[in-house]
């Protein structure tokens, strides 16, 4: 069996190989390099398996430094988007341990930086974030205990108060159907019924206050 073309692909760096005059496969630049996989040469069949492997993990990586130069994920975030080019799941484990001892991908840090960008961009309570945390891949654990950590803090904004004094601003709370609504809202935003009563309790007596 010998290599008899090489033809360069549309997609960048990808390279179809031929054998006998027929098509083979296709792989990296790179793979051609690392394997010799030059015309004229002669191309050993045993090989060929460990070639398919070594450069599905060259297009495993390569997938994933594209998705995250787009923005942060969790390691099942990446899994699922990874499994969605019908990579081997093989590959795919081998890719996530290595972006995650190289630091790459870390779950604990990707819901510290979320809770923030939640709570203050978003302006999502405590169980919207959860929730939106759960369903990007972020373990229950590690989630829980960004939000707990978050929320700890004395000098996090009042996010609750700022939106209270948003909505009451246009509206009168005065009247119990429009009052219902705005609790409605709060809620559906993630923050707890306690939460909610006491806001508007504090935001209707400093107006009285200030009145």
């Amino acid at each position: 069996m010998v290599i008899t073309e090489l033809k360069p692909t549309r997609r960048e760096g990808r390279v179809n190989v031929y054998i006998d005059g027929e098509y083979a496969f296709t792989v990296y630049a790179d793979t051609v390099s690392e394997y010799d996989l030059f015309p004229e040469n002669v191309f050993d069949e045993s090989k060929k398996d460990e070639i398919l492997e070594k450069d599905s993990e060259r297009y495993a990586k390569a997938k994933a430094f594209d998705y995250l130069s787009r923005g942060a994920s969790t390691v099942l975030g990446m899994k699922r988007r990874l499994l969605e080019k019908k990579i081997p799941v093989s590959t795919v484990n081998k890719t996530l341990d290595y972006l995650v001892e190289n630091g790459f991908l870390n779950d604990a840090e990707y819901a510290e930086n979320a809770v923030s960008f939640l709570h203050e961009v978003k302006r999502y309570g405590k169980s919207r974030i959860e929730q939106v945390l759960f369903e990007k891949g972020v373990p229950k654990d590690i989630a829980e205990d960004a939000v707990e950590r978050y929320f700890a803090d004395c000098e996090r904004p009042d996010v609750l108060s700022e939106l209270v004094g948003d909505i009451a601003a246009k509206y009168d709370l005065s009247d119990r159907a429009t009052k219902d609504k705005l609790i409605k809202k709060l809620l559906r935003q993630g923050f707890s019924y306690d939460e909610i009563k006491t806001a508007l309790a504090e935001y209707i007596s400093n107006e009285e206050n200030d009145g």
